[in-house]
């Protein structure tokens, strides 16, 4: 008896051990890309109603478990919980019932592809029971009682009644990337889609097409771009543009993209006077085909956009073939490309290999990449440029970003050897508000002119924009809308504060200071019209102004005001101004 004490003691810490290694939460304590298994039911009004969820560790395949429809005749396609399966031979010739799927409960392990494909790896019969799902969480909506939550396409209602069963503490559970979507534009770096280059596709033409598009006004105002006030150089451009995009899914693993684009342009010149300019191609228009040969990958032939979130690498159209490999943990990419047309001299003389590899994480983003260009001309221009980059919130309430680049290669007899980076961070913490705060250094290395056979200088890839967004909806030059250099000898200080003004409307006030690593005669690219003296590397501050809205579904607007003050690299220089206003609509 005298022991009974020191019993009963052990047992309650065991109890509260066990109770600690399996905590339970509410809903409230998901987040986008967790992976979660949820079971139930479909309710009386078509919607899934979870009885049961558990967040876990990412698994290699989401699971189905439910009962094929009955229309379902065909082992190489049919339909559980909403989504069509699809099976391969090797898959289908395992262990399957001759008959066809139609009525039978079955358990679907494999790798979800979109809205329009689950890709089947492992199928088994099961017995009568729950429905369940498990995957990761794209998206998560707070309604009245509860949240519901994106799981594979399938819109699922999570009751807060429910506990969230989890073996671990809640920081064990780290979110992940989505794999590959065909119906979704990825970007090789984070798998974000662009919004500014999204097209919701909503028109429906038959069961396996979709038309969707968007159309662009866009007016821009450039006032002593030349610095010189009394050389009349101004500049208003009215631009129009539509984008058409046909999307046709001829079977699960395979989708063909055709987009179309006119644009129309009005300028006003103070040197040459008025002019109109009319532009029709082709941008996306590709093949995309999804595990070709029964291989674990994903194959895109055809005019692709090659895009990642900062636009530091690449924001371009390609004519390319690439293979895609999407795993939780990686995602790999490869291609060969060239531009058949509409395209730079330079580009339609190039022929890129390209390589990027990444932990295929959108929040914590880790890459490495190479993009190796070709030049077929006599001039022998073939850079080849190294990075690596961390993207992500690495500290509570901070986005940051750190891009590190090298050159190498060769331009005739001259071989490159230039280094580069980009870091910074956007701060926003709860006590703040609707402000964040942002400050960053980018650093182009300029050429020592003492050796003639190595150009020192950094160089970008070419096909860079260089534009993203800090803490607001809206994505812009983030080295100065009026200047919009290239990040070659230069060093570029910004500091900048942001605001809220609603839950998709935002303000940024963005201040940048410009200086040449080596002072210089030249710019290697920027949108202004005069050349500095090259007795100063001191060429000036710039302050933008950006306003953007994103309150409605369908519309995007955007105004940005820019004022450029140049430094002693242009004794005798003006300050110029920029006035810009952007409406799109989409659907």
């Amino acid at each position: 008896m005298r022991h009974t004490p020191f019993r009963f003691l052990s047992l309650a810490l065991l109890c509260f051990l066990l109770s600690a290694a399996n905590a339970t939460e509410n809903g409230s304590a998901l987040r986008i890309g967790h992976w979660v298994r949820l079971k139930g039911t479909v309710g009386s009004d078509g919607r899934w109603i979870a009885s049961a969820a558990e967040l876990k560790p990412a698994d290699k395949y989401e699971v189905l478990i439910g009962s094929v429809t009955q229309n379902s005749r065909d082992w190489s396609t049919f339909q559980l919980l909403g989504l069509p399966v699809s099976v391969s031979e090797r898959i289908a010739n395992k262990s399957l019932p001759a008959k066809s799927p139609g009525g039978l409960r079955l358990k679907v392990e494999g790798y979800y592809r979109g809205v329009h494909k689950f890709s089947a790896r492992e199928i088994k019969l099961r017995n009568p029971g729950r429905d369940s799902l498990e995957g990761r969480i794209d998206e998560i909506e707070s309604v009245d009682g509860g949240r519901v939550l994106t799981i594979m396409s399938v819109r699922c209602y999570l009751p807060d009644a429910v506990e969230l069963e989890h073996d671990g503490a809640l920081s064990d559970f780290l979110p992940i990337e989505p794999r590959g979507d065909l119906t979704a534009k990825q970007s090789t770096q984070k798998g974000a889609i662009d919004e500014d280059d999204e097209i919701p596709e909503t028109i429906a033409l038959a069961e396996n097409l979709h038309l969707g598009g968007s159309v662009e006004w866009r007016s821009t105002m450039e006032d002593e771009f030349n610095l010189d006030e009394t050389d009349a150089e101004d500049r208003v451009d009215h631009e129009l543009s539509a984008r058409a995009r046909l999307r046709w899914i001829p079977r699960s693993d395979l989708q063909a993209v055709v987009t179309f684009r006119h644009s129309e342009r009005w300028r006003r010149d103070d040197d040459a006077g008025r002019s109109t300019r009319g532009e029709s191609r082709l941008s996306e228009t590709y093949l995309w085909w999804t595990e070709p040969f029964d291989l674990d990958l994903d194959l895109i032939l055809g005019r692709q956009d090659f895009d990642d979130p900062r636009e530091w690498i690449y924001d371009q159209d390609l004519d390319a073939a690439r293979i895609s490999l999407s795993r939780p943990l990686v995602h790999a990419e490869l291609s060969v490309s060239k531009t058949l047309s509409n395209g730079s001299t330079r580009d339609e003389n190039t022929t890129n290999f390209i390589a990027y590899l990444s932990n295929n994480n959108q929040d914590r983003h880790l890459a490495g990449w190479i993009v190796d260009r070709r030049d077929h001309t006599g001039l022998k221009d073939s850079p080849i440029h190294f990075g690596l980059r961390a993207l992500g919130d690495w500290i509570p309430t901070t986005e940051s970003w750190a891009e590190f680049s090298v050159v190498k290669g060769f331009r005739d007899k001259v071989d490159y050897d230039g280094m580069g980076w980009d870091v910074g961070s956007t701060w926003s913490p709860e006590w703040l508000g609707p402000f964040d705060v942002t400050a960053g250094w980018a650093f182009g290395a300029g050429d020592d002119a003492s050796s003639a056979s190595r150009d020192e200088s950094f160089i970008q890839t070419g096909f860079q924009d260089n534009n993203g967004r800090f803490g607001g909806v809206t994505s812009f030059k983030y080295y100065g809308e009026l200047f919009n250099p290239e990040l070659s000898n230069l060093s570029v200080y910004t500091l900048g504060i942001g605001a809220r003004i609603a839950k998709r409307t935002s303000l940024d006030l963005v201040w940048h200071m410009y200086s040449q690593d080596v002072a210089s005669m030249t710019i290697r690219d920027s949108d202004l019209g005069m050349d500095p003296s090259g007795m100063s590397s001191d060429l000036g501050t710039e302050l933008d102004l950006i306003l953007g809205m994103r309150q409605f579904k369908s519309w995007d607007l955007e105004i940005v005001a820019a004022w450029f003050s140049p430094g002693n690299a242009f004794p005798s220089g003006d300050d110029a101004f920029l006035g810009k206003f952007q409406a799109r609509y989409k659907f």
